[in-house]
């Protein structure tokens, strides 16, 4: 359900937001050779630690960020996102906006 709240976070982003990365890993190798090269692509996020009451056994852990990425980028559940020197594997990504509309990416990172 998306309010108000919703409609403001990416001004939040873009005024609170530092740059980080998206990071896309194409096979340029063979099948029996594979080599992963590293595609970065610049973004703007607003990063988070959880709170500790939304910490629930292995769904979201400790070490857990909670990364709101600007829908002037476009992530993929398989891609990765870089904060300062740190790689995070996306655990659970969400487009937050009406129907085919993005407002912003709602992103679990995990180290």
């Amino acid at each position: 359900m998306l309010n108000g709240f919703n409609t403001k976070i990416p001004s939040l982003i873009s005024r609170l937001g530092r740059s980080v990365l998206i990071r896309t890993y194409a096979n340029t190798g063979t099948s029996y050779d594979p080599t992963l090269t590293p595609t970065d692509a610049p973004a703007t996020a607003a990063v988070f630690d959880y709170e500790a009451s939304e910490l629930f056994g292995s769904v979201i852990q400790r070490e857990d960020k909670l990364i709101l990425i600007s829908s002037l980028s476009v992530v993929a559940k398989t891609d990765k996102i870089v904060d300062g020197g740190t790689e995070y594997t996306i655990v659970n990504l969400e487009k937050v906006g009406p129907g085919d509309e993005t407002f912003y990416y709602r992103i679990q990172g995990r180290v």
